[in-house]
């Protein structure tokens, strides 16, 4: 018999593994698909955002096949609550200032090219609000993925919280019945 030697923790990452894989690729790239083709970042962003989501559909489905019936019933507990309180909490998050430009100036350092703000590269003004145009459509798809994403993460992370109010609900007093 083969030895367990990953562990929770290893598998947990390596089930998150290729979403940051696909983060760290589109932080990287995005600077520059910017500065060549911004209609191609805005092809990446919205890719990044349907593979997320596909992706963590995918976990869901995967991780409560093996379920029983009480650990489904908390599934469903964590899901029903988590995704309300989890949705509050980014909304109420993002209406915080510091966050609110912490993404803006995020979203701006992606997909604003370094050409347009002053740089002699760009002599034609009609070639210069083109790009100008796209830089922005790209920044403002960037931002409506962002924050789709940070919903979603927002929402697990109150999943979490609430399977683990489940489960410590469920020990109860240790009496048997």
């Amino acid at each position: 018999m083969a030895k367990n030697v990953v562990g929770k923790i290893g598998r947990g990452a390596l089930w998150f593994s290729p979403v940051l894989i696909a983060l760290v690729g589109f932080v990287a790239v995005s600077p520059w698909l910017t500065r060549h083709s911004p209609a191609a970042t805005q092809v990446l962003s919205i890719a990044f955002g349907i593979f997320v989501l596909g992706y963590s559909l995918f976990i869901g489905y995967r991780t409560t096949r093996g379920l029983d019936e009480v650990q489904k019933a908390g599934a469903a507990f964590a899901h029903s609550n988590g995704w309300v309180w989890g949705g509050f909490a980014t909304i109420l998050l993002m209406t915080l200032p510091p966050v609110m430009n912490w993404l803006i100036d995020m979203v701006n350092a992606l997909a604003m090219p370094r050409t347009i703000v002053g740089s002699p590269g760009i002599t034609n003004p009609r070639v210069a609000a083109t790009v100008a145009f796209f830089s922005r459509r790209a920044a403002i798809t960037m931002a409506f993925e962002f924050g789709a994403t940070l919903v979603m993460v927002i929402q697990t992370l109150a999943i979490v919280v609430f399977s683990i109010i489940w489960q410590r609900r469920m020990r109860g007093s240790g009496a048997r019945s």
